[in-house]
């Protein structure tokens, strides 16, 4: 797909979710679309690890960042500091039905596990996307918009995420995004190239819920994730920095949803202006930590300047 062709499937897409959005809910002013459009500053989120042990007494010093190959000087780094905003985007078509009260019961303890200046939105899916709740630590409020989920209808992953993506744009809060869902998109307008070019035009880190390759887990009566669409949400979760988090068997869905924020959570916020890098464009980002013995790095892989 060539460059011209990318910006112009972002730039429908992008329009077509701000439209979807507004239809949904309305949006208020500072609530846009945010694709970067210069390179003054850069926020990279970054999780790292040793192993599997969080690490998080890093300093500037300590990481390699990398914009096209040339290396920059990291200007801030903070380590747990920011609020964050989490978008749950969570299926809700006909196959969910069977799981709807342990899915309810995970968002429950999600929301309740939100610190004071975190915020939490609700959008639900399934043939069509809807706003349950916007940002808000009010648990009441949550937990009111949960209360009366109903599953029926197709599913439009796609969609969903794209409209999460070009709604996330604070650029003082951390923007997280977890999907939620048991099958293959059916129903969006949304294709993969679209979605996946958006969410390299967004600042904010997708991660996902799925249901695990083991037989029988979360999934009752519901159609298995297709392998190809599969394969799009980890390359969309690679993208952005995010992670897949497979439901185990026998373990509770809340205890899935909160490894998701967690990893998000224990996770480095870097900053730098661009320097020496090339101008317009898609720009790759490498983040290393070399002093680490078994360095496990996760960033999202690049920013656009348009």
């Amino acid at each position: 797909m060539s460059g011209v062709d990318s910006n112009s499937r972002a730039l429908r897409l992008c329009l077509c979710a701000a439209a979807a959005a507004v239809l949904v809910w309305p949006i208020h002013a500072q609530q846009r679309a945010q694709f970067r459009s210069g390179a003054d500053a850069v926020t990279v989120d970054v999780s790292v690890r040793d192993g599997s042990k969080v690490v998080s007494n890093l300093t500037a010093d300590d990481f390699v960042v990398l914009d096209n190959g040339v290396r920059q000087q990291i200007a801030d780094v903070s380590y747990g500091k920011v609020p964050i905003d989490i978008t749950v985007a969570f299926d809700v078509s006909a196959s969910i039905g069977p799981q709807l009260p342990r899915l309810r019961t995970a968002l429950y303890e999600l929301a309740a596990a939100l610190p004071g200046q975190d915020r939490m939105r609700l959008l639900q899916f399934n043939q069509r996307v809807s706003r349950l709740e916007d940002f808000t630590n009010d648990k009441a409020a949550i937990n009111h918009a949960l209360a009366g989920l109903t599953a029926r209808g197709g599913t439009s992953v796609f969609d969903a995420l794209s409209i999460a993506l070009v709604a996330a744009d604070s650029s003082e809060r951390r923007q997280l995004v977890v999907m939620f869902t048991d099958g293959a998109d059916s129903a969006s307008f949304t294709d993969a190239d679209m979605l996946l070019d958006v969410a390299q035009r967004s600042t904010a880190t997708v991660s996902a819920v799925l249901p695990s390759t083991a037989s029988g887990v979360i999934r009752v009566n519901a159609p298995p994730l297709a392998s190809e669409h599969r394969k799009i949400y980890n390359r969309l979760a690679a993208d952005t920095g995010g992670v897949i988090v497979e439901s185990q068997p026998r373990e509770p869905l809340s205890k899935t949803f909160l490894k998701a924020l967690e990893e998000f959570r224990t996770s480095y916020v870097l900053h730098f202006a661009p320097q020496g890098a090339a101008g317009k464009g898609f720009h790759t980002l490498t983040v290393t930590v070399p002093k680490l013995e078994k360095p496990v790095v996760r960033a999202r892989r690049g920013y656009w300047v348009e």
